[in-house]
């Protein structure tokens, strides 16, 4: 009797273990403060005719982040000559205006981008405690950028992020699913997907469809790691349809690539099909998100996570062999 009571509990404990999301850690004992720098701010507080003057302090106090800024917006750099007054350009241009005063209006404080980004670098901490917290700042580009990410830099256009109806973007010849995916939520969850990608860098000699669909698995899977409660649609900028549509697909679009050897396909064009942004993916039904090569890259780590729960993120983000994480990952749709 008390043998079969034994292997009941082990039963049950076995169950709650496979139920527990191993990414829901104790963050508790992380202590950071993270605030965002509204440099645009500080930028259009500057009477135009005091830029120069005001200058030195404003490359003192921003520093990289105003060498990169001023990359973005293509006027040089500080100490360019003329770099004052292509800036002043940049300031009083009545269109950029219009912008800030529309980023003003959308964007009063960034209290909830800033809880967001803390509680996501809490978890960064936790996994990589031996990694730096960047400086985070926010600035408008023109539209040029929605985000700069530099050594310790980590830099949110918000004239980027102004909502899908913004009347700015159609303007611009945006198209819609461009526009869906530049909403103020969106911020948190662009800034940690892009700022892995700069941390872990792909690198593999093979670069074939199965290397970056598996790679971008594992952006996904280190998204999912710094915001662990949140909906799947978040994480990958699907809407909720698009979610249930991957799912009920999963198995139909994995054996299509497989049947149709695309697999090791080495073609760049063949790639950005699968895992770069779009209306539809063009191998599927035109009611498919772009990306699903990404979708599925991240069901492969998933997969090899859950079989290997010896395996820290630190040590997934690491492994850039991707056929072998494939291989070992028991991923069968």
């Amino acid at each position: 009797m008390k043998k079969i009571v034994a292997m009941i509990l082990i039963v049950f404990v076995l169950a709650a273990a496979c139920k527990r999301n191993r990414l829901k850690v104790d963050i508790s004992g992380i202590e950071l403060e993270l605030k965002i720098d509204r440099f645009e701010r500080v930028l259009f507080s500057i009477p135009p005719d005091s830029l120069e003057e005001e200058l030195p302090g404003l490359s003192k106090r921003y520093g990289r982040f105003l060498d990169r800024f001023s990359t973005v917006i293509n006027i040089g750099l500080p100490g360019d000559p003329g770099y004052s007054e292509y800036l002043r350009f940049f300031v009083t241009d009545s269109m950029v205006r219009e912008v800030y005063r529309t980023v003003e209006n959308t964007f009063p404080d960034l209290s909830w981008h800033e809880e967001a980004l803390e509680n996501a670098f809490r978890h960064y901490l936790y996994y990589f405690p031996d990694r730096d917290v960047p400086e985070v700042y926010s600035y408008i580009s023109g539209f040029n950028h929605s985000l700069i990410i530099d050594r310790g830099i980590l830099g949110i256009g918000l004239d980027k992020y102004l909502g899908r109806d913004a009347e700015y973007y159609p303007m611009l010849g945006l198209p819609l699913y461009m526009r869906d995916r530049m909403e103020p939520q969106r911020i948190p969850f662009d800034g940690m997907y892009y700022w892995a990608s700069t941390e872990f860098p792909f690198r593999d000699s093979v670069n074939n469809v199965l290397c970056n669909m598996v790679y971008q698995g594992q952006l996904l899977y280190f998204t999912e790691a710094m915001f662990p409660t949140e909906h799947d649609s978040l994480i990958i900028g699907y809407s909720p349809e698009q979610v249930e549509w991957v799912k009920e697909n999963e198995g139909a679009m994995y054996t299509y690539l497989v049947e149709n050897r695309l697999l090791f396909d080495q073609s760049s064009l063949t790639i950005s099909k699968l895992v770069n942004d779009a209306p539809f993916t063009q191998y599927f039904s035109t009611e498919s998100p772009g990306r699903t090569g990404a979708w599925l890259g991240w069901q492969i780590v998933r997969s090899y996570m859950k079989n290997h729960s010896g395996i820290s993120l630190s040590e997934l983000m690491a492994d850039t062999d991707y056929q072998q994480i494939f291989t070992r990952s028991g991923y069968y749709p």
